[in-house]
């Protein structure tokens, strides 16, 4: 019998075993070169020697909460195939960040000094499936915060609406 599911045909690769478990890789570097702002420069507590960055050296804020929020929609969708009391855990990692650019809006914040982000929990289907756009805003915010370092940040409350929304008309 095979194991499940595959694919690293397309976009981002990704797994489902017939155990249940998904993985996946999302790629959220910049595929292109980026040009920091002046603003970005002065503000910056550690501004780079060149004011374009390569590609892969930014990633961008939009692209993280969107990619994120769908693969968590599948994880959600999937957990309902699951009893309520059952246990799942997931677990979320960032790496890579290190010296990194967030491109959010019109803006650039960074870099990062944090290499590797993890999170990881255990809950029950139904916690997991009840909280999954705070699980969203959560992870989002913890990815965003370590490019916030000369004092602008990213509120929590937008990611949640966010999530919210596209979690709105899912079967809990």
């Amino acid at each position: 019998m095979d194991w499940g599911l595959y694919n690293d045909t397309y976009r981002d690769p990704w797994s489902l075993t017939y155990a249940g478990q998904f993985w996946t890789c999302l790629k959220i570097g910049g595929v292109q070169s980026r040009k920091l702002t002046d603003t970005s420069m002065r503000v910056s507590p550690d501004p780079p020697t060149i004011q374009t960055l390569p590609p892969q050296e930014w990633v961008d804020f939009d692209g993280i909460l969107s990619d994120f929020t769908q693969a968590m929609l599948f994880v959600h969708n999937l957990a309902g195939e699951f009893a309520d009391a059952e246990s799942m855990e997931w677990m979320v990692r960032a790496d890579g960040l290190r010296n990194k650019w967030l491109k959010h809006g019109w803006e650039d914040m960074g870099p990062s000094r944090t290499n590797i982000i993890r999170r990881n929990d255990t809950l029950s289907v139904s916690d997991f499936r009840r909280r999954c756009a705070d699980i969203v805003a959560d992870n989002v915010k913890d990815i965003v915060d370590v490019f916030c370092r000369d004092g602008r940040t990213v509120p929590r409350e937008p990611l949640y609406e966010y999530a919210s929304k596209r979690f709105l008309g899912v079967a809990q």
